[in-house]
């Protein structure tokens, strides 16, 4: 396939103003794929509340955490899954996925698009912009958060047209709404909002009694709000709020949810990994708000691990080891089997390099993979419950890899 590769370039001119004199501050996004145009939609609040400091209930800093017994899994929570991270988004324009091509220590990381006919074109690859995230995919739009220079920015694409979106704000995307987060007046509290897709329509909903820069990525579950918040260099805590129950909520510390490997909710349990504990899977019941080791079902090892999923009724994984050959594989596991079912170094080591496994998504009956070898490239494919290999998505690799007859 022959990759044609449209650079766009992206720069930002900001006009100061000052008290003696007021000036528009203008920010210009220029491409070479397609004209790029920002948007400014009004902003209207139809509700707002401001709130005392929230009464909490601290659990203690050593947490009982007790070793599931059983998985039970059930179905796994929407919002949660389309808020996760992912290696590929579809849109009725064509699919979008995040290419990695490195040369020796450094790296080139942008978002590649292909329309369907065969050719693909860099989308997002522009002077000084880095630390990108793809955050939510609506009506054929990507919500996009990234880094120019220092500032954080938030753009649209849609097709291979870029847009400045200076009305959304990071936050957790449901179908009809995303909610947000700002600092409140005094930059003492941090206020979470609700508001449409057209930044319009805006409702507070509560204010917390933690600064803005400290609060991480939060969840929304039926009437809970969950959410992690630095209490200090050497501590982080998670809090379950009951919305229903104004400025009540129960802090637990010592809890880590590292937002960047995605905490799905499925059959009422919240799972994150926690990097700080040997990248061990957890869950949080948000019933009974019991935390749980996630147990190997056969073994009953803890699972560690930097990617997982839910397909149907298993828990889809690959192993954390200190072993390398383990990291390029892949089990599913639910209550009655835990079974190995692919083995990506197994499968392209062709020439003896081992691979890991960067990512795992499941999206409407598919698994797509991505794997990596050492500082080369990247390795996307989608493969089926068994480990058989359907389409070699992407492959920045110098060898030659065909999916399976």
């Amino acid at each position: 396939m022959k990759k044609i590769v449209f650079c766009v370039m992206l720069s930002l001119l900001l006009t100061a103003c000052s008290n003696s004199e007021s000036s528009e501050a203008d920010t210009v996004l220029e491409t070479t794929a397609a004209q790029v145009t920002e948007t400014k939609p009004a902003v209207t609040t139809t509700a707002c509340k401001t709130e005392a400091a929230v009464t909490t209930e601290v659990q203690p800093t050593e947490l009982k955490i007790d070793m599931s017994e059983k998985l039970d899994i059930g179905e796994t929570y929407e919002p949660s899954i389309s808020n996760i991270n992912k290696c590929i988004f579809f849109t009725d324009n064509g699919r979008y996925f995040n290419s990695d091509f490195r040369h020796g220590a450094s790296s080139e990381h942008y978002l590649v698009y292909n329309n369907g006919s065969g050719e693909i074109e860099n989308v997002l690859d522009a002077p000084n912009l880095y630390h990108y995230s793809v955050r939510y995919v609506k009506d054929n739009v990507l919500y996009i958060t990234a880094k120019h220079l220092i500032d954080r920015i938030y753009l649209k694409l849609e097709g291979n047209k870029l847009t400045l979106d200076d009305i959304m704000l990071e936050g957790f995307f449901t179908e009809d709404y995303v909610y947000c987060k700002e600092p409140s007046e005094d930059e003492k509290h941090t206020i979470i909002y609700k508001t449409d897709y057209e930044g319009r329509n805006r409702t507070d909903i509560c204010t917390l009694n933690v600064p803005y820069e400290n609060i991480g990525d939060f969840t929304l579950y039926e009437d809970k709000l969950l959410y992690d918040y630095s209490a200090s260099k050497d501590n982080r805590c998670f809090v379950c709020r009951d919305l229903n129950i104004p400025q009540n909520e129960t802090v637990y510390e010592d809890v880590n949810l590292n937002s960047y490997y995605g905490s799905f909710i499925n059959n009422g349990y919240m799972y994150f990994i926690d990097n700080y504990d040997d990248y061990r899977l957890k869950r949080f019941n948000i019933e009974n708000q019991k935390f749980e080791f996630v147990c190997n079902t056969q073994s009953g090892e803890l699972i560690e691990t930097r990617n997982y999923n839910f397909i149907d009724d298993y828990l889809i994984y690959n192993p954390n080891t200190d072993n390398y050959e383990d990291e390029g594989k892949i089990f599913i596991m639910n209550d009655d089997e835990c079974k190995e079912i692919f083995d990506a170094s197994e499968y392209f080591g062709t020439d003896g390099s081992l691979y890991y496994i960067g990512n795992i998504q499941y999206t409407d009956g598919r698994i797509f993979v991505t794997a990596y070898s050492g500082g080369f490239g990247i390795l996307i494919f989608e493969m089926d419950i068994d480990g058989n290999v359907i389409e070699i998505i992407h492959n920045t690799y110098d060898i030659d890899v065909m999916a399976e007859e």
